[in-house]
C-alpha cells in the first residue's frame, strides 16, 4: 500500500514509481502507468535504483535529478557502462528521449503505451541493423535482476 497522503518532501521509494498526478490527486490512468515505465527505463539506463541520487554533489534521487538538469548534459554521466558499451550512441539517444517523454510531469504530453512499445521497437530493430551493418556484433543483454547487484 502506498500512502500517497505523505507530506514528506522526500519521496518514498515506493511513491517514486507514482506518476505527480496520481501523488497528488489520486488519478490513475494509462498515462500515469506511462510514468511509472518510464521510471524502470530509467532505472535500466542507469543501473541504479529510482531513489538513489546520481551522484554525492546532491540530494536529489535519480528520477529528480534527470527531470530538472535535462538539458545540463546529466543524462550522459548517468548511464551505466553495461549499457554505454554494449548499444551505439543513437540507440541510446533515442531511448533517452523517450524516457524524458514518459517522465513528462504533464500526463497529456506523455506518450500512449502503444506509441512507447512501438518506439522502444523501433530503436531495437535500428539498433540491430546499426550493429549488424558495422560489424559490432550483437548488443550484450544485462538481465534486470543483475542490474542492481554490486561490481566487485
Amino acid at each position: 500500500r502506498v500512502d500517497i497522503a505523505s507530506s514528506s518532501s522526500q519521496v518514498a521509494s515506493d511513491e517514486i514509481f507514482l506518476a505527480p498526478e496520481v501523488r497528488e490527486f489520486r488519478r490513475f490512468s494509462e498515462k500515469s502507468d506511462v510514468y511509472s515505465f518510464g521510471v524502470f527505463l530509467l532505472e535500466l539506463l542507469s543501473g541504479k535504483q529510482a531513489t538513489e541520487s546520481p551522484s554525492i554533489n546532491t540530494n536529489q534521487n535519480l528520477v529528480e535529478s534527470v527531470l530538472s538538469n535535462q538539458d545540463s548534459g546529466i543524462l550522459s554521466t548517468i548511464i551505466d557502462q553495461r549499457m554505454e558499451t554494449s548499444f551505439t550512441g543513437e540507440s541510446m539517444e533515442n531511448y533517452i528521449l523517450l524516457l524524458i517523454k514518459c517522465l513528462d510531469h504533464s500526463s497529456e504530453r506523455r506518450p500512449t503505451m502503444s506509441y512507447v512499445e512501438m518506439e522502444l521497437d523501433r530503436i531495437l530493430e535500428k539498433e540491430m541493423n546499426l550493429t549488424t551493418m558495422m560489424g559490432e556484433g550483437t548488443p550484450t543483454v544485462t538481465l534486470g535482476s543483475q542490474l542492481f547487484k554490486s561490481n566487485k
